[in-house]
């Protein structure tokens, strides 16, 4: 069997290679435990910052935005680090929340689960299409699919939801949503949409019965119609219960908010008498029964109280203007309502401009 054999030269050639990597070798330790320990050490952040980690960015370009953002010192440290554990693969797009006090660590954590910022948008109840779509055009994370013009995109929103009535008038339930980054403007509409439309089914399936409302669209319109007058939330049920009175005996339902939307496409509190005659479908002065469409967005608490109306004989209401309504079963109390109403509102008006004279005067 040959024998190795150690000459002096080979074991000095060798000694020499250690000697020479061991300052190297030790540098790259000292690396490495740093990049460790500033990944594992609290950003010092002054503030929330949302970081956004665009579609084909690697590892490397984020551990190079997160040194410009004084998050870290060494981006090829904490490449090396986040291979070894797993940290830097499958990162997700999107906008992502990076908060004061959290390791870089735990923010590496977070681009790889996908927990992206959510942005919100508050839908109110009353709103008219026409205010809904400018709400939703002031939120710039929103990408705006929907034309600009309020015409085409009611349309184009008729088409894709698939209504048969053409009009997505008071068809998204007022709540908030939340939304990602650049999510669109049609897509959160469509969620709205079939929120409503699980409202309405749930809400139908469980109605008072001999209602005189054949579908849950007509019930849809009538609360509508009552999210417009019922200012408190209290009254909505014996709004409903006056216009649920009038439709069983063949009544007009009389309600001014028809009469503004029908003319001006937006609500008026006061209507002139011209206004009581224009000429439109949803004059519910000159027509009977309900109007083409809904008027505005209905909350659920709006299409509830529609489908479970409070008992009475009362058949007319009058707005004392504070919020609230004082209701009459005849013609004759009615009137006598609105007469005293007006005089207290005269009154009232007349002490305040008889101070205003007194305290201008000399």
């Amino acid at each position: 069997m040959k024998r190795w054999r150690c000459y002096p030269w080979k074991f000095s050639a060798l000694l020499l290679l250690l000697l020479a990597g061991l300052p190297v070798l030790a540098l790259a330790v000292v690396y490495v435990a740093d990049s460790y320990a500033e990944l594992h050490r609290p950003a010092e952040l002054s503030r929330e910052v949302a970081y956004e980690l665009s579609p084909g960015r690697g590892l490397l370009q984020v551990a190079r935005d997160w040194r410009d953002l004084g998050l870290i010192r060494r981006p090829w440290g904490m490449v090396l680090l986040a291979r070894l554990g797993s940290r830097g693969s499958e990162l997700k797009a999107g906008e992502y929340p990076l908060y004061p006090g959290e390791t870089p660590w735990r923010m590496l954590r977070r681009l790889q689960s996908g927990k992206v910022v959510q942005h919100r948008v508050t839908i109110l109840e009353g709103w008219t299409l026409g205010e809904l779509l400018r709400e939703l055009r002031r939120h710039p994370r929103l990408r705006h699919d929907l034309p600009a013009d309020a015409e085409q995109a009611a349309q184009k929103l008729g088409e894709l939801l698939s209504l048969p009535e053409g009009s997505p008038e008071g068809r998204f339930l007022p709540e908030t949503y939340y939304y990602p980054s650049d999510a669109s403007d049609l897509e959160l509409l469509r969620r709205a949409h079939l929120a409503l439309r699980e409202a309405l089914r749930e809400e139908w399936a469980g109605r008072a019965p001999e209602l005189p409302l054949s579908t849950p669209d007509e019930a849809l319109v009538l609360a509508s119609i009552v999210e417009r007058e019922a200012l408190l939330p209290r009254e909505q049920s014996i709004i409903a219960g006056v216009f649920i009175r009038r439709l069983r005996r063949g009544m007009r339902l009389q309600a001014d908010p028809t009469v503004s939307y029908g003319k001006h496409g937006h609500y008026r509190h006061r209507l002139s008498r011209s206004d009581l005659q224009h000429a439109s479908p949803y004059n519910t002065y000159r027509h009977g029964g309900l109007p083409p469409t809904p008027i505005a967005l209905p909350s659920r608490g709006s299409i509830h109280a529609v489908l479970h109306p409070a008992e009475g004989q009362e058949l007319y209401f009058v707005a004392r203007g504070n919020g609230s309504h004082e209701f009459s079963r005849t013609l004759a109390e009615h009137n006598a309502a609105v007469a005293r109403i007006h005089a207290e509102r005269k009154s009232k008006e007349d002490s305040r401009l008889n101070a205003a004279r007194s305290e201008d005067a000399p």
